[in-house]
């Protein structure tokens, strides 16, 4: 099999590798995890093996995982990294934050420590105290 060497994390060559750039013996192992030139080129959902613990896998898509590179620690720090960015829009989107003019953030009027109508001003979405 014409598969690439990774060298340590995979993740960072995978990301930067085109769906049209891989063998088809490439191709075939990103199948095996549900991935088609679509999901990898982000016009379709990425397929549910991308959300799945290296124990959740099924044995195929384990030995798939590992001759792309991945190793079980790899593949799960890759979806811990995941959550982490969702945690971290998900505190973006927090009900007591207001966007400022050119989207930086400010918090809203009455939710600030300085009183009712509190406004506190944000310069590159940070919040100035």
């Amino acid at each position: 099999m014409a598969i690439r060497d990774t060298k340590g994390d995979p993740s960072g060559t995978w990301d930067e590798v085109e769906w049209s750039d891989m063998s088809s013996d490439e191709q075939a192992l990103w199948k095996v995890l549900g991935w088609t030139e679509g999901s990898w080129q982000e016009d379709d959902d990425e397929p549910e093996s991308n959300e799945l613990y290296w124990e959740d896998l099924s044995k195929a898509q384990i030995e798939a995982a590992q001759k792309l590179g991945f190793t079980e620690d790899l593949w799960d720090d890759e979806d811990d990294e995941d959550d982490e960015d969702d945690e971290d829009e998900d505190e973006l989107a927090s009900p007591d934050l207001s966007p400022c003019p050119g989207g930086e953030l400010t918090r809203r009027a009455g939710d600030g420590a300085e009183g009712q109508g509190a406004k506190r001003p944000c310069v590159a979405g940070i919040l100035l105290r």
